[in-house]
């Protein structure tokens, strides 16, 4: 079980490499944030079940499954218009655009 100020000390000092994992999975600084916090609030609502040598662990884990719960989270959000295409766009690339357009947006990047 990890008292409260020790779970205090070990988020400090896991922050960095948290926010390390979300930015590397999603990419977006608001998202990598959001799973970061969501990640530690979860642990900190089971923190009386993590052993504290399993703590960076723990974390980590729940702060990648986060990621992917934001990514899925993406994927059920339609944008309100279709992206435009660049006006210098030849018409031998139009179908390539328009079909780079449909894929999701961690495809297309």
């Amino acid at each position: 079980m990890i008292d409260r100020l020790e779970f205090e000390r070990a988020a400090q000092e896991l922050l960095p490499p948290l926010y390390r994992i979300a930015i590397s999975i999603l990419r977006r600084d608001a998202d990598a944030r959001d799973a970061v916090q969501q990640a530690l609030l979860k642990a900190w609502e089971k923190r009386e079940h993590i052993e504290p040598g399993s703590f960076r662990a723990y974390v980590s884990r729940i702060t990648v499954n986060e990621c992917r719960n934001v990514q899925r989270q993406r994927m059920r959000e339609l944008p309100l218009e279709a992206p435009s295409m660049p006006e210098t766009v030849t018409a031998d690339y139009r179908d390539l655009y328009e079909a780079l357009y449909e894929l999701p947006e961690d495809h297309r990047l």
